[in-house]
């Protein structure tokens, strides 16, 4: 099981290496309040809110594991390469701090304590993480939503939002599969690098771009594209594992 989680880990940071990196390259003919948000939007993903449901409905509990490891790549690339794009300079130390204190990477290690000493909480607030936990998808939606209300029929002309989606929902699950499939990887593995990397951009790409003056109508639009491609790449991707 180590051996397993120490793969996917490593897999997942250079899957979010490759995207940050990438990021840099391929969105050069944009002006920088777009490539901003194309980067961003490119190197983090709802792995978290859409990824861990999709992953226990494909993969069941065993899955589950593993995915947990493999979003922690993500969620630390979000607080220090991911608001660097956004920011002229970044506080390394305060960086480190909002990585060592994200909810989400504080959570996982409270869940890899449990799974090594067996540890078991009482059913009533078992049963209230649960419940808790089974909301954050339609919440993420709702955020969604409630930012994609300034859109309109004539922002949606634009060749750009298609192109993130190939990069954020094509490019980047085939180069997980790749990968996967090189180094032998078994099918849950498989499963999960490619599931948790086909997710649309996260929602944070909306609320830093409006929080460092970035566009946060454009990246609203980026992430509503992505989603709509989203529906039909994420089942078509589940195909390969």
């Amino acid at each position: 099981m180590l051996k397993q989680a120490a793969l996917c880990l490593g897999v997942a940071f250079f899957i979010c290496f490759a995207a940050w990196l990438g990021g840099k390259v391929v969105y050069n003919m944009y002006p920088k309040e777009k490539k901003s948000v194309l980067q961003y939007a490119t190197l983090v993903n709802k792995a978290a809110f859409l990824g861990l449901p999709i992953v226990k409905a494909v993969l069941g509990e065993a899955g589950m594991f593993l995915a947990s490891i493999f979003i922690i790549p993500n969620r630390i690339f979000m607080w220090t390469a991911g608001v660097s794009i956004f920011t002229a300079e970044a506080d390394k130390k305060a960086a480190f701090k909002k990585v060592m204190l994200n909810p989400c990477v504080i959570v996982i290690f409270i869940g890899l304590f449990r799974s090594f000493t067996d540890f078991t909480l009482p059913e009533f607030l078992a049963k209230s993480i649960t419940g808790l936990g089974n909301c954050t998808t339609p919440l993420s939606m709702v955020l969604i939503g409630t930012m994609m209300t300034e859109l309109t029929p004539a922002s949606f002309k634009d060749w750009s939002t298609v192109y993130l989606a190939f990069m954020r929902l094509v490019a980047l699950p085939f180069l997980a599969l790749f990968i996967m499939r090189l180094l032998n990887a078994d099918p849950i593995m498989t499963g999960c690098a490619v599931i948790l990397t086909a997710m649309p951009a996260g929602s944070t790409t909306a609320l830093l771009a409006e929080k460092y003056g970035s566009d946060p109508v454009y990246a609203s639009k980026c992430l509503l594209t992505n989603t709509l491609f989203s529906l039909i790449t994420i089942p078509i991707m589940t195909l390969f594992i």
